[in-house]
Order: C-alpha cells, then structure tokens, then sequence
C-alpha cells in the first residue's frame, strides 16, 4: 500500500522559496490564492488531526498561522505546537 503527501512549497515567480515544507510531515489538503495571499490547508501525516489553515502574502513574504505571524524557519514548530502533535526526531 502506498501514500500520497504533498508536502508544500511556496515561491515567488522570481524563484524565492516564501515556505517549504517538502522535508515534514505536513499534507496540503487544499490552497488557494485570493488577492496575492496563498492559503493552504494542512494536517499532519500520518494522522487524522485537524486542519490547520496557513497564509503566506506573496508580495511581503509574511507568513500567518490563523491570525498569528510566523517566520518560515519556525513554522514547522508552530504548526506542531498548535495541534499538539510532533514527531519524534530518529536517533
């Protein structure tokens, strides 16, 4: 049996990487884009936790968790701080 996780990446059109979450466990559900703001819904893989919404506003970089700013080296963090959840480091 196998799986599907797509893992998101958010760029500029210039090739800037805003987010990137390709090496976590994080699964976009769904994204969209409304005035230059890129959503995404995400849940953690495996598991069925609830989603969580992130923003990322193309033109400024800024990144939002719900209503909270996040910076992009962090957000893995935040995001497994807002569901409880995290997936322990292999040794």
């Amino acid at each position: 049996m196998s799986h599907w996780v797509y893992a998101p990446r958010v760029a500029r059109r210039d090739g800037e990487v805003l987010l990137d979450l390709t090496d976590s466990h994080w699964d976009l559900i769904h994204s969209s884009e409304t005035d230059g703001r890129v959503q995404l819904r995400l849940r953690r893989y495996p598991g069925d936790g609830d989603e969580v919404v992130v923003s990322v506003d193309a033109a400024t970089g800024e990144i939002r968790l719900r209503d909270e700013r996040v910076h992009a080296s962090k957000l893995e963090a935040a995001l497994d701080a807002h569901t409880g959840t995290s997936v322990p480091t292999p040794r």
